[in-house]
């Protein structure tokens, strides 16, 4: 679960840590991190301090892994 200290962090900090998250994801097939990824994301693209095209881009990509989520599950 995300703590109150990681949803006060600016932005650009938490899109690296999504990233990386979301390199951990591509290269395993790890589940949590991809969950972990677009929890991170889903909280760029909610930050009115961001910047538009970074919210946008970041909710695509929450809504791309939360369908893999979807079709993993189908799947399993």
């Amino acid at each position: 679960m995300i703590d109150d200290i990681q949803l006060e962090q600016p932005p650009a900090r938490m899109v690296a840590g999504a990233l990386a998250h979301l390199a951990r994801h591509m290269e395993t097939g790890c589940a949590r991190a991809g969950h972990l990824a677009a929890l991170l994301l889903d909280q760029v693209a909610s930050d009115p301090e961001a910047d538009a095209h970074l919210r946008a881009h970041a909710r695509e990509l929450v809504e791309i892994l939360e369908r893999e989520a979807v079709r993993e599950k189908v799947a399993a």
